[in-house]
């Protein structure tokens, strides 16, 4: 696996790779909210909280390399222009990370995680037509330096 020194971007960019057109071939995946606004329909991901293992323990990785393990969870919010297209997205996003947790241990260390939510959130004005649900999963990954 090799040294995992970028724990956040290792995720995000793993993420990123499963997500992108495999969710919809129309489906715009963002790695960070963008600063124009989201273009439905899409995925946002953001890192929204974490934790890390006590120090010491498990730090012992490998006879050259000592780790931390760190928790991320990842909010997942699908914006689409009906709630049927919102469902769909949301459904597509949950089994493509799920069937791919295998993969992304193998290749990269991460973990998946029991997701802590799945929601769907009212629309911020009344009228909006744009729909949008709000995921959050935790991913677990153990950061590495050489000892």
């Amino acid at each position: 696996m090799g040294y995992q020194d970028k724990p956040t971007a290792a995720i995000r960019a793993a993420l990123k790779e499963v997500l992108t057109n495999n969710v919809g071939s129309d489906v715009t995946v963002y790695d960070y909210f963008p600063t124009e606004g989201v273009r439905e329909p899409c995925v946002v991901m953001q890192n929204i909280y974490g934790t890390s293992s006590e120090t010491a323990l498990g730090e012992i990785v490998g006879a050259a390399e000592r780790g931390h393990g760190i928790m991320l969870g990842f909010q997942f919010d699908v914006y689409a222009s009906t709630p049927t297209s919102r469902d769909q997205i949301a459904d597509k996003l949950l089994l493509r990370i799920w069937s791919e947790r295998h993969s992304l241990k193998t290749a990269s260390g991460i973990e998946l995680l029991t997701a802590r939510r799945i929601q769907d959130v009212p629309a911020g004005e009344a009228g909006e037509r744009l729909y949008r649900k709000s995921i959050d999963i935790p991913f677990k990954i153990t950061m590495t330096k050489a000892a």
